[in-house]
């Protein structure tokens, strides 16, 4: 089986290095070098569903600016080094506790980033299903009606072994929980590519997204689907847009640690919903 993997793996990355006009650079990266397809295909359970209501951005002014990276103009509401989900198949969980830290830092809710707990969301929120996946609105609803602690408080545990844990009831030092911090709102900015930049200009928007077997092995560059088969589905927090040499993208933050793409971030193509990244995607309103 290893053998396998190691042939299989090989025979992707040369085929990708043989594709004209490639816009992105492959190779394989060092968190998955261990993994087979099938076990990759375990940490991409988020689910993708039909809009339930068509909203608009919320007295946003419309982008017109060539590039933003949030990172340039905020660097101090990011962490060093994006967070890995490891065995915790909840990117749910992860991007929307990331999309509070940076919205709320952003916004000045918080006089400084705060990092808020993706363990409790992961074992507390009964809409979805813990390391098992869940859907972005249903946790979106969770941040509102709910909230969240700080990491401080609850800090990350399930990667490591993909267990849920139960919903805590103190800090991980028992003292007791801090009131919990709720978003007021969320937007469905799904609506067109400008409206999309428009709310990213306002604060990080959180989006799911296809991803095939190439993504694995996305290192820079430009990422569109290439080759391989569809794996599921993982949310990811849209920063930023630019262009180069006339190709569009959008600036992504995902959660398979610094190892990964450029430093835990990629870029993907822009108004042409790219592996669906414009179809499902939400604005937090802190």
């Amino acid at each position: 089986l290893l053998s396998q993997s190691y042939t299989y793996k090989h025979q992707t990355l040369e085929i990708l290095r043989n594709i004209p006009d490639l816009t992105w650079v492959p190779a394989i990266p060092k968190n998955y070098k261990q993994y087979s397809v099938g076990q990759s295909n375990q940490v991409l359970k988020t689910k993708q569903f039909k809009p339930l209501f068509e909203q608009k951005p919320s007295d946003i002014d419309r982008a017109n600016e060539i590039s933003w990276d949030w990172r340039q103009i905020k660097g101090n509401c990011f962490r060093d080094k994006p967070i890995d989900q490891e065995n915790c198949a909840a990117p749910q969980a992860l991007s929307i506790a990331a999309q509070l830290s940076m919205t709320r830092c952003i916004r000045g809710k918080d006089q400084a980033r705060i990092d808020y707990s993706e363990q409790y969301i992961i074992s507390c929120d009964t809409s979805t299903k813990g390391c098992e996946g869940g859907f972005s609105m249903f946790v979106q609803n969770f941040m509102r009606d709910y909230g969240t602690t700080t990491s401080q408080c609850v800090s990350y545990k399930s990667g490591k072994d993909g267990n849920k844990r139960q919903c805590p009831r103190t800090c991980d030092d028992n003292t007791p929980l801090p009131p919990l911090i709720k978003s007021k709102n969320f937007d469905n900015v799904c609506q067109d590519e400008p409206a999309m930049r428009s709310a990213v200009k306002f604060s990080p928007v959180q989006s799911a997204m296809t991803v095939y077997e190439d993504f694995f092995f996305y290192e820079k560059g430009i990422y569109s689907h290439k080759t391989g088969e569809n794996l599921g589905y993982q949310n990811v927090l849209i920063i930023g847009w630019g262009e180069t040499n006339g190709v569009r993208f959008w600036i992504c933050q995902n959660s398979w640690g610094p190892e990964w793409g450029e430093n835990g971030y990629f870029k993907i193509q822009r108004a042409n919903n790219e592996c669906g990244i414009e179809k499902d995607c939400f604005l937090m309103l802190p």
